[in-house]
């Protein structure tokens, strides 16, 4: 068996919020516990890199405060179009990263972890009444909800 779990960094936020959203017995919740305290060193690193390029990128007003554009109902920072490819380009390779996370001397049993990403009877997917903003935020959770997965099935059982 694969003593290593290997999953891309564009899947691990996500997959730590929803474990971190599920009621669970206790061994189960302790072990979620584990495997996110894991997780956070890589987490706060992703988003340090994140941080980091969108400063690089991002206009400036005169006093240096980083500035916003409204697109729709939304609120982006402002990346100048002549750079967005490049802004777009960095911010993904991080999230194309892997995370590789070796399990020593059990301190995280990825095989429980593993079980409620398999098994689990969480109803993935937008419902009827969901706004159109909520609707795509499912939709993306579901489809990385499949490259969770590929990653445990990957680990072994």
């Amino acid at each position: 068996m694969n003593k290593k779990l290997k999953i891309k960094n564009k899947y691990l936020i996500s997959l730590c919020d929803w474990l971190n959203n599920l009621q669970l017995i206790g061994e189960y919740s302790r072990e979620r516990v584990h495997f996110i305290e894991s997780c956070i060193a890589r987490i706060n690193e992703i988003e340090s890199k994140k941080k980091e390029i969108t400063a690089k990128y991002v206009e400036k007003d005169k006093d240096g405060n980083w500035m916003k554009k409204q697109i729709g109902e939304r609120f982006f920072w402002s990346i100048p179009d002549d750079r967005i490819d490049d802004f777009n380009n960095e911010f993904n390779a991080i999230g194309e990263e892997e995370f590789i996370m070796e399990i020593e001397n059990g301190e995280v049993d990825l095989r429980k972890i593993r079980k409620l990403i398999l098994e689990t009877d969480y109803k993935f997917g937008p419902a009827e009444n969901d706004s159109i903003a909520v609707k795509q935020y499912k939709a993306r959770f579901t489809n990385d909800y499949v490259k969770w997965c590929e990653s445990f099935e990957l680990f072994g059982a």
